[in-house]
């Protein structure tokens, strides 16, 4: 039993120390990633969805009376609830980014076996082997299937 115990330890050092590693910046590539997932048709309902949210002014709740109380009126209900539907339709965004980010990786044949999100720092703990950091070269994967298509947005999402 012992002997097993020790293979298997053998294989997993093995094929760790083989396994490349990547980091890709999520927040830098975010903007255009989310321009490319808004592309396909299968997020058409989840890019109306978006638009249709809108933004969260946080500061439309710091009304006050007189006195300094703040102040809670029919609008900032309708805030509260624009809120609430802001958080759930980012939270259906980011999955679809992730998702398609990991589909995007697996179609550019890059060599490494593992890649993380360069953003979050608990994402790796430790490593002996230096990561490379693969957001540009995804980033640019993602121009080059974007360029065919008119740009109606801007990177960063303004309306041109």
């Amino acid at each position: 039993m012992r002997s097993v115990w020790i293979a298997l330890l053998v294989l997993v050092a093995a094929t760790a120390q083989s396994a490349e590693i990547a980091s890709v910046a999520f927040g830098r590539i975010e903007p255009i990633l989310k321009e490319f997932v808004f592309t396909k048709p299968q997020y058409a309902e989840l890019k109306k969805s978006s638009e249709d949210a809108g933004t969260f002014d946080p500061t439309s709740f710091m009304k006050t009376d007189d006195k300094g109380n703040i102040v809670f009126g029919k609008e900032h209900l309708q805030q509260a609830s624009k809120m609430t539907s802001r958080f759930k339709v980012d939270k259906r965004v980011q999955d679809a980014m992730r998702r398609e980010l990991v589909l995007l990786i697996e179609s550019m044949g890059l060599k490494h076996g593992i890649v993380v999100n360069g953003d979050e720092s608990d994402a790796l703990l430790y490593s002996k082997m230096e990561i490379e950091d693969i957001t540009q070269k995804v980033y640019q994967e993602l121009v080059k299937r974007l360029q065919d298509r008119k740009p109606n947005q801007s990177i960063g999402g303004d309306k041109e």
